[in-house]
């Protein structure tokens, strides 16, 4: 192959190596806020109760 095509498939490979990362990253964060918003949404809850009895 000429080397300019197997330079442009590094490049390629590289771009959606750097997309593949960034959207796991963005996913990873979005999960951890949920469960956050849960666990706090949660002992709202429980404070509510508590104050009630």
């Amino acid at each position: 192959m000429n080397s300019k095509v197997l330079k442009i498939i590094g490049i390629v490979a590289s771009g959606v190596g750097l997309l593949v990362t960034l959207t796991k990253d963005w996913v990873d964060e979005r999960t951890l806020d949920a469960k956050i918003d849960e666990k706090l949404n949660a002992r709202s809850i429980n404070q509510d109760d508590e104050e009630e009895s």
